[in-house]
């Protein structure tokens, strides 16, 4: 079988120099800016619970960051947040 080895992408960073918390994200533009909405995702064991529930992963809720460009994003704010999350009986 073929393998294609591609490192990953250097991660991108916002204007204030933090990496670009938007996963399964979307563009769009409206009058003359960009708006770029995605999924914010923290590792779970800095929330406290343990690597492994969920994948290492939980999503906080959806951030927004803004363009003129597409080449320097400003982060614009959560504009979604989750404030709980229930695990099942059946979920570690």
């Amino acid at each position: 079988p073929r393998r294609w080895l591609r490192p990953p992408p250097p991660p991108l960073y916002d204007t204030d120099g933090n990496k670009i918390d938007a996963h399964g994200g979307q563009i769009i533009r409206h009058k003359g800016a960009f708006y770029w909405y995605g999924e914010s995702r923290k590792g779970l064991s800095a929330m406290g619970y343990p690597v492994g529930v969920n994948e290492g992963w939980t999503n906080e809720g959806v951030n927004c960051y803004r363009s003129s460009d597409m080449l320097a994003w400003e982060f614009a704010g959560m504009v979604f947040r989750n404030t709980s999350v229930a695990l099942g009986a059946d979920q570690p």
